[in-house]
């Protein structure tokens, strides 16, 4: 930083910072302006960044600013060479994106907007840039050759991610591959903890080693990963200095530099992303550099982050991850725009292009920002398929609605859109290019939105509208019986809608706003096609369409100012005794450090003299909860009587998103951080003469509006054929083209406005009219009205029978937004949940039901064994309360019997009754796991289990802290969020009756129907003519019996589905009946259950109907037994329906067995508790390897490390991937998990409860596949070592010395297939990254190797032989 920065000393001498724009405060610490330039010479490189500054030339007049995106790459010329007192001119233009040699493709770009605008690049002062080059490095897989220098002990952080499952049925389930391979992964000895203290000092001399390796392996970038290096980056910073000397030309980065948060897997999968686009990138930058400085540029480079701000390319080249999503936050900076020239305190910003539609939240002038996005989804639009990154960043909800995204009939009979894509080639049906799918395109072209005898993209193509027409009389019209494909294609664009719609609703609560006072500002090629429809499901009264919309985001870098973020994570608990503010007043200064010297850098050569603004937050949660809620901060130096502030500022945010506060928690921040804004150059609109200028004042003011709305009627350039959703048939409406319009023209809807690259259709419940500033204001009428409407000649209302139809339509997409209520409810539950078990393992499952208790929707996220058992719930609540006459609608029904719930005294049941209009209409109900005082599943004395709740009624007004005084600080938080989940989804299901005018019971009746049909003709397709199947396993129980055995039986039928049944039998002779808990016969039901879905019905949502075609039954004599075997039982359930199915399906979808019984460690000391569950081998399955390390089929995800150690008293000394534990196989079994922890407060009496199953009896192979390894748990205390696994009661106490460590191996997944059939390719990587051993590999992989050699033998033997 210039050394005329101001110090820190400033901080406190203006007490009362002064309010900006947004809400942005003046920060007293850049009172003194950002320093001039020192003067130099150009660099001898010529890059742009060193060129003369944007401000000391009067010859530069323009602006240019372009964006890369993956097909076109858009550029705006902004030209203010009219001098101060006229508004700037904009050119804009497309051109295709070069891939191959982008800053080629970024020069030409740049270069036709110049000649559109007339002016030379001598005459440009400032250059602004986004790309998608990062992203598109990262789903192309072409970066650098990356390695990954970590903690010893902790190699696979990125193999092992969140060990979940974002798909509970998918049996195929895809997992993107980490950027950094296994064998790029290298260790150090180093350690240390959550607090930031040194466990163990740095191994120099081990990385001094390492270069060697890095070089003779040619990685080109490296990322430096240690454990809680945000508490502490001393060890981070030393190891890249190292390493940056042997190894010059070699990019660094550190996860503590990108990424100063806690949770491991974040951070170092941040970080990869970073080291993986950084020589790319770097190498891109000074490319295009050189030849806009050769092209004549000699003005400032900046570039678009994801943050919504400009910062310079040096910045950039060390932190390329922050230009991933840069492109589209340019679109959301025009929003802003948009919301201060038109004075709108609240938008919602609306980007639909070809792939995909975007929408973002603005309030006050400012959008919504989050801190964690990913990319490279396995599945795009699932949640926890990706990579994580967490910077900084506009919070963007993407949606699977582009105009390419294709339509279809769904597995329910429903119509679906996307998430699959046409693209540009050969794209939508209508394009002629071969395209055979129908797409949301293809729609509007049948609707009329899009004219299909007027050039389309330019010119590019020709739209044929018979083609699509035909595409949507095969993918919609003929499944839902509906008579004309102009309703197929309005079901289409219904969907696209509700889905948009659904998402905005989400969104806006999700960040505490009222959707009401919003105004949507639409931009990109197909928004404008849709923001009426859009406005109107939302009940929003304008819509605002800017000028060059179809190139918004690149207008928007025109507007973004200089800024950057940083964050510093330091804990800090808001009490008195606890809060200090001199230490986070340094935390501040240390941020403001290093923000400054970023922002300074880009400012000096554009606006020196010009200050900043700082903007200062905290994210803060109640102590014991996962997810932080951000609030702002006062600007200026914090002091002791502002704890009481903090406080009060957390709560108000908390409760403004939904939740309900919880009295006497102790809040806790977690996060500080700070942004430093430089002042930007606002968007500017030309402003033209009104069209009612030359009327009197008099006479304007005393005019009625209808008659003022005929004097300034637009004239209409031609009519067009627009389909009428509300009459159901085709009309002629008034067609105006946008550049002939002049200010204060006014079109009544239904009408079209066209232009060149882009069409706003205004349907008949708004006006439209032209603004000053060349926009476009869409203004919802009170009452609509079809007066404006021509009949087209010979058109016809819309028959009886597609009024049907179109019936149907409406109850699917009440349907699909009930399924949504229930996924934000469970969403809702994780942000808000305390138990470790709940909020990071997602142990939770959200339900809607109808009146009589019959479950209609359900969320997606969830454990399987909680989601299954939810199917019953309310018929066992109201069973044990009795009438449900009594429950009014603030009444909640609570309960944790085993009896009532999920077959857990940890799993904790809500019910909320719906009411309408004083009538029970249905049941809310959220089930969570709750820790609670210890973990009961694994405690052997009875005062140490949670007490048993029967249902039993509480009011909002009830004080439950001394109603369930029994559960401590945890647990009732817990409760608290159950209970506001409940309130929430059930405001949003009243919301979609009153909007859709419908019962519950008559959409329960569609969906459980749908639901049914669509099983058995799964069933019938999979299992013609169905049949009978038994089979049997013999499993390990985990208490004093060797062995049980369990049989099903499996029947399946054309009419009635699948019925299992199924038993056990032990040899009681040698079986203890003493037991922890006894789990009632729900939880084996539950994962019985699971397996059929797995099987038979993957994609059909779960509920009663569905379920009523896979129905299970427990023999009633083997009851008591599964009930005292609990959970490690139930888990065994699916690998033995597996086993029984198999044959009918000859191996098809049926997965070798897997590592499905938990394993658990619980450690109780005098006056502490521990508890934590780790992951096993996923079974392999015919074409694709078992998954490492993931939780099946519980979908319970285990607690990262750095989270645990933070909370817990347990230090990790060891978690990787365990060696030779998958199943050998044609297609390999996945990997288990070696972790070794150890106590970090080390006390007497400390003891140990070991709950692990496949101890005796490793998961088995299928298909000629051989298991995978046993699991293992033991207590090494020097060379001393105690083997719990060869105990006959493996879940005993057992005694912890002091020092000593706890190592359990998990069990791996059986293989499949042959192993001699197995790719020798496959083997030699499995041994390069250390998953299979050398030994291993020729054990049990020889035939393979050999047969490799045999074959190039075989291949030489020709070639001699001639």
């Amino acid at each position: 930083m210039p050394s005329s920065a101001p110090g820190s000393a400033a901080l406190s001498q203006e007490p009362e910072p002064r309010r900006d724009d947004g809400g942005v405060c003046r920060t007293p610490l850049l009172k003194n302006r950002i320093p001039e330039p020192e003067p130099s010479d150009e660099a001898p490189n010529g890059g742009v960044n060193s060129m003369a500054a944007a401000h000391t030339d009067s010859r530069l007049v323009c602006r240019v600013a372009v964006d890369i995106g993956g097909t076109f790459t858009d550029a705006v010329c902004e030209d203010s060479s009219g001098g101060p007192h006229e508004p700037p001119r904009r050119f804009a233009v497309k051109v295709l994106t070069t891939p191959k040699h982008p800053a080629d493709g970024l020069l030409e770009a740049a270069m036709r907007a110049l000649q559109a605008a007339g002016k030379r690049p001598e005459q440009v002062r400032l250059f602004l840039h986004g790309t998608t080059l990062a992203t598109n490095a990262v789903l192309e897989r072409r970066g650098a050759k990356t390695a990954m220098l970590t903690t010893e002990g902790f190699r696979d952080v990125l193999d092992i991610g969140h060990g979940g499952r974002h798909d509970r049925h998918d049996l195929a389930l895809p997992r993107t591959a980490p950027l950094v391979p296994r064998r790029l992964r290298f260790t150090v000895r180093e350690r240390v903890l959550a607090d930031g203290t040194e466990e163990e000092p740095l191994d120099e001399a081990a990385v001094e080693a390492l270069a060697a390796k890095l070089k003779e392996a040619g990685v080109e970038s490296v990322a430096i990963c240690f454990l809680h290096s945000y508490a502490n980056r001393t060890h981070e910073e030393r190891a890249a200095t190292i390493l940056r000397t042997l190894l010059p030309g070699v990019s660094f980065c550190t996860s503590s530099s990108v990424s100063p948060e806690p949770r491991e897997y974040q951070r170092f999968s941040t970080a990869a992303v970073n080291a993986y686009v950084q020589p790319l990138m770097s190498s891109y930058l000074k490319d295009a550099q050189a030849k806009l400085s050769a092209a004549g540029f000699r003005c400032p480079l900046l570039l678009m982050t994801s943050g919504g701000g400009l910062t310079d390319a040096d910045t950039v080249a060390g932190l390329p991850v922050r230009l991933v999503e840069s492109g589209p936050a340019g679109g959301v900076v025009l929003a802003e725009n948009v919301a201060r020239e038109m004075k709108a305190d609240f938008v919602l910003s609306f980007d639909m292009g070809g792939t995909t539609a975007k929408l973002c939240a603005l309030a006050r002038g400012r959008a919504a920002v989050a801190r964690e996005f990913e990319v490279d989804r396995a599945e795009r639009f699932k949640k926890h398929s990706g990579m994580p990154v967490r910077i900084p960043c506009l919070d963007l909800v993407e949606i699977s609605g582009g105009g390419g995204s294709i339509a279809s009939t769904s597995a329910v009979g429903a119509v679906a859109v996307g998430p699959q894509s046409a693209g540009a080639d050969p794209g939508p049906a209508c394009y002629g290019r071969g395209g055979t799918v129908a797409t949301v395109t293809d729609a509007d072209v049948v609707l009329g939105r899009i004219d299909s005898e007027a050039p389309f993209a330019g010119g590019e193509v020709r739209l044929q509208l018979a083609l699509a027409r035909e595409a949507l009389r095969r993918a919609v019209a003929a499944p839902q019986g509906l008579g004309s494909e102009e309703l197929a294609a309005q079901a289409v664009v219904d969907v696209v809608e509700e889905s948009m719609a659904t998402a905005a609703r989400e969104h806006v609560a999700e960040h505490g706003q009222d959707l009401a006072q919003h105004v949507l500002v639409a931009f990109g090629g197909a928004a404008p096609l849709h923001a009426a429809a859009l406005a109107e499901r939302l009940g929003l009264r304008g819509v605002l369409i800017p000028p060059d919309a179809s190139v918004g985001s690149a207008v928007g870098f025109l507007s973004a100012p200089l800024a950057f973020e940083a964050v510093r994570s330091r804990p800090m608990i808001l009490e008195p005794a606890c809060f200090e503010p001199r230490v986070v007043n340094e935390v501040f200064r240390g941020l403001w450090h290093e923000t400054i010297c970023v922002v300074a850098a880009g400012a000096a050569r554009w606006k020196p003299g010009r200050p900043a603004k700082e903007r200062r937050r905290a994210y803060g949660r109640y102590h014991g909860q996962g997810d932080e809620v951000p609030l702002d901060l006062p600007n200026r130096d914090l002091e002791p009587q502002d704890v009481e502030l903090l406080r009060r500022r957390f709560e108000e945010s908390y409760e403004r998103l939904g939740f309900r506060a919880v009295p006497g928690a102790r809040v806790e921040i977690r996060t500080w951080s700070l942004e430093v804004v430089g002042d930007a150059d606002p968007l500017t609109w030309s402003r033209e003469r009104a069209a009612g200028a030359e009327a009197s004042k008099t006479e304007v003011e005393s005019e009625e509006p209808a008659a003022k709305r005929a004097r300034l009627a637009a004239q209409p350039a031609g009519r067009r054929a627009l389909f009428d959703a509300v009459l159901g048939r085709m009309v002629e409406v008034p067609m105006y083209r946008r550049e002939e319009l002049i200010p204060d023209n006014w079109m009544v809807g239904p009408c079209i406005v066209v232009e060149k690259y882009t069409s706003t259709v205004v349907s008949s419940s708004f006006d439209c009219v032209a603004l000053a500033n060349g926009f476009l204001q869409l203004e919802r009428r009170v009452s609509s009205s079809s007066a404006h409407v021509e009949l087209i000649p010979g058109g016809t209302a819309a028959p009886p029978q597609h009024v049907v139809g179109l019936e149907s339509i409406k109850l699917q997409l009440v349907w699909k937004r009930l399924l949504a209520a229930a996924e934000e409810q469970a969403q809702l539950l994780l942000r808000a949940g305390f138990s470790p078990v709940l909020r990071e393992g997602h142990a939770v499952a959200c339900g809607i039901f109808d009146q009589d208790g019959r479950l209609l929707a359900q969320s997606e996220t969830g454990a399987a064994g909680l989601a299954n058992t939810l199917l019953g719930v309310v018929p066992r609540f109201l069973k044990a309360w009795g009438s449900t006459g009594s429950l009014g609608d603030s009444d909640t029904l609570l309960s944790n019997d085993p009896l009532v719930s999920s077959g857990s005294l940890n799993d904790f049941a809500v019910l909320a009754p719906i009411s309408v209009k004083g009538h029970l209409v249905g049941f809310v109900v959220s089930l969570g796991r709750i820790t609670g005082p210890v973990n009961s599943m694994n405690a052997r004395d009875v005062e140490d289990r949670l007490p048993v709740i029967p249902a039993t009624r509480f009011t909002r007004q009830c004080d439950l802290r001394t109603t369930l005084k029994a559960l401590n600080d945890e647990s009732l938080g817990d409760i608290f969020a159950l209970m506001s989940c409940n309130e929430f989804a059930a405001k949003r299901i009243k919301e979609v009756l009153d909007e859709f005018k419908l019962d519950l019971n008559d959409v329960s009746l569609y969906a459980r129907n749908a639901s049914r049909a669509a099983v058995l003709n799964r069933v019938r397709e999979v299992l013609p003519g169905g049949g009978v199947w038994t089979s049997s396993i013999t499993a390990d129980c985990g208490l004093q019996c060797e062995e049980m055995k369990l049989v099903a039986s499996v029947r399946a039928d054309d009419e009635d589905g699948v019925l299992v049944e199924v038993s056990c039998a032990m040899n009681t002779a040698s079986c203890s009946q003493e037991s922890g808990e006894a789990h009632p016969p729900t939880c084996a039901e539950a994962f019985s259950r699971f397996a059929l879905f797995c099987l038979f019905s993957p994609d059909v949502p779960c509920n009663d109907g569905s379920a009523s075609a896979l129905r299970v039954e427990i023999d009633s004599g083997s009851s008591a037994h599964i009930a005292s075997l609990g959970l490690g039982l139930a888990h065994r359930l699916p690998d033995l329906i597996f086993d029984c199915i198999a044959p009918a399906l000859k191996g098809r979808k049926v997965p070798a067995a897997s590592a499905c019984s938990p394993s658990s460690l619980s450690l109780f000391g005098r006056a502490s508790a521990a508890h934590h569950t780790e992951l096993g081998g996923g079974g392999a399955r015919e074409g694709s390897d078992g998954l490492s390390a993931t939780a099946f089929p519980g979908g319970i995800r285990s607690a990262q490390v750095e989270v645990a150690e933070a909370a817990l008293p347990l230090l990790f000394r060891r978690r990787e991937l365990r060696c030779d534990s998958g199943g050998a196989g044609q297609f390999r079994g996945g990997l288990g998990l070696t972790l070794e922890v150890a106590p970090s407060r080390p006390s007497a009496g400390l003891s140990l409860l070991a709950e692990i199953g496949h101890v005796h009896r490793p998961p088995l192979g299928r298909a000629g596949g051989r298991s995978g390894a046993p699991a293992r748990v033991r207590i090494s205390a020097g060379s001393e070592q105690v083997h719990l696994s060869e105990s006959s009661r493996p879940k005993d106490a057992r005694h912890v010395p002091l020092g000593a460590s706890i190592i359990l191996e998990t069990a791996g997944g059986g293989g499949f297939g042959d192993p001699s059939a197995r790719c020798s390719k496959s083997v030699e990587e499995d041994v390069e990254d250390g998953l299979v051993s050398s030994h291993a590999a020729s054990h049990d992989y020889a035939p393979a190797a050999a047969a490799a050699a045999a074959a190039a033998v075989a291949a030489a033997a020709p070639a001699a032989a001639a």
